[in-house]
């Protein structure tokens, strides 16, 4: 499943894993290995995507969809109001097929990966931490192709 949430980060934080954890509206999303780039505090917009491991679901950010929509100043109030959308209702249909479309591209770029790594076409620095950068680069960039040759314009983050 899918979904967008927005609202006010009431948590932040960095797990014992290396992986970030981003609490809003009550639920937690797992963000990445790298620093979201906002606070605690601040009011974001972003999709997400559910997997499930061991009978859990858990949420994960959709890199790329993250919006600050307004700056905090530090930990919000416990009357801070946020929503999950999941209605029809003023939904904006060409940013969502765009959306779509981004994480088709991105799918598709992952196992493309997959198969190059495979077959040894492509190859990778010898040091782990420049391997993570490599593959992120070459996925991103694989992904920003695939967009645009869809829309035959270059892919732009919202």
């Amino acid at each position: 499943m899918t979904g967008n949430v927005k609202g006010i980060v009431e948590y932040l934080d960095k797990k014992d894993s290396g992986f970030y954890s981003v609490k809003i509206a009550g639920e937690y999303f797992g963000a990445g290995k790298y620093a979201p780039k906002f606070d605690q505090g601040d009011e974001v917009s972003f999709d997400y995507t559910d997997r499930e491991s061991g009978g859990k679901i858990f949420h994960n950010m959709t890199f790329g969809t993250v919006k600050v929509l307004e700056k905090g100043e530090g930990k919000p109030s416990a009357s801070s109001s946020a929503s999950a959308t999941g209605s029809s209702k003023g939904t904006d249909w060409a940013a969502k097929d765009k959306r779509i479309t981004f994480l088709a591209c991105r799918k598709d770029a992952l196992s493309l990966t997959a198969m190059a790594l495979e077959h040894k076409a492509i190859t990778l620095p010898t040091k782990a931490g420049e391997k993570l950068e490599t593959l992120q680069s070459f996925i991103d960039t694989l992904t920003e192709d695939l967009y645009a040759a869809v829309y035959q314009v270059p892919y732009e983050a919202e």
